[in-house]
């Protein structure tokens, strides 16, 4: 997987490092690449879950590959009491025993929100726990309009 057009975007402060205002973040977990191999025979089978807070929700598995594309994306509501972590957990799916885990991300709520200044804002984030693999991040921040 090389390099995504339109997603190497200047950040822009929408929070200015206060509480959140309420809303929606969409999240797009659109590809990973470099995953380590997990599997003895063959490569893996990578998902991800991607969860704020209890709100979880789970990619489809692409099948034997290290660098994914999911195009995998999911929305949560947002309010002035939402202060937990984005957490993404990229897993190898197998058919006997424990899913593996591949690495993972928490990216804390007021980073996510200061960087989603625009629907193609995103960039390749680090795993964590695992010696290499990135997963390509994008968000998007629509405050809910009074009337």
């Amino acid at each position: 997987v090389g390099s995504r057009q339109g997603y190497d975007q200047p950040r822009v402060s929408v929070t200015g490092g206060q509480q959140p205002e309420d809303g929606e973040l969409h999240v797009d977990v659109v590809a990973a690449r470099n995953l380590v191999k997990s599997d003895v025979i063959g490569k893996s089978d990578p998902y991800v879950i991607v969860g704020l807070g209890d709100n979880k929700h789970r990619s489809n598995t692409v099948k034997n590959t290290q660098n994914p594309e999911w195009n995998f994306g999911v929305d949560f509501p947002i309010d002035n009491n939402t202060n937990d972590d984005l957490k993404i957990n990229v897993f190898d799916h197998d058919k006997i025993g424990k899913d593996k885990s591949l690495g993972s991300i928490n990216v804390p709520l007021h980073d996510l929100l200061d960087s989603a200044n625009g629907a193609n804002a995103g960039e390749w984030m680090p795993l964590k726990g695992v010696p290499n693999g990135e997963v390509l991040v994008a968000t998007n921040f629509e405050p809910y309009t009074e009337n």
